[in-house]
C-alpha cells in the first residue's frame, strides 16, 4: 500500500498531466486511478501531514467534480482538524480549506 505523501504526490501529479478529465468519462484510466488513490487516502488519512493534506486537497479540488469528492473532502477536513493549527501552518490549512470548500461545493 502506497505511503500518504506517494498517494498525495501520485494524484497531484495525474491531475497536473491532465490524466484524469472528467471529459473523458468514466472509463477514463486517469479518473479510475483518481478514485482508487481517494479510496486508498481515506482508509490512511490519519498517517497524512499537512504537506499531504494539502497536495491530496488541491489536487482533487483541481478536478472538480467527482462525486466520490464529498467523502474525501470530509476526511480531509477531520484530518486537518486533528492535526491541528499546532501541527500545520497558515499556508497548508488555507490550501486545505480551499480545496475542501470546492471539492464540497462540486465547483
Amino acid at each position: 500500500e502506497l505511503e500518504p505523501q506517494a498517494i498525495a504526490t501520485v494524484a497531484l501529479s495525474l491531475v497536473k498531466l491532465g490524466a484524469a478529465s472528467p471529459e473523458d468519462g468514466r472509463r477514463s484510466v486517469g479518473l479510475r486511478a483518481l478514485k482508487r488513490l481517494a479510496r486508498a487516502a481515506r482508509r490512511r488519512m490519519a498517517a497524512f501531514n499537512a504537506q499531504d493534506l494539502d497536495s491530496l486537497a488541491s489536487a482533487y479540488a483541481r478536478l472538480g467534480l467527482p462525486r466520490w469528492g464529498a467523502k474525501l473532502a470530509s476526511a480531509i477536513a477531520a484530518a486537518a482538524v486533528a492535526l491541528g493549527t499546532k501541527r500545520c501552518t497558515p499556508r497548508h490549512l488555507a490550501n486545505v480549506l480551499w480545496g475542501v470548500a470546492k471539492l464540497s461545493s462540486g465547483c
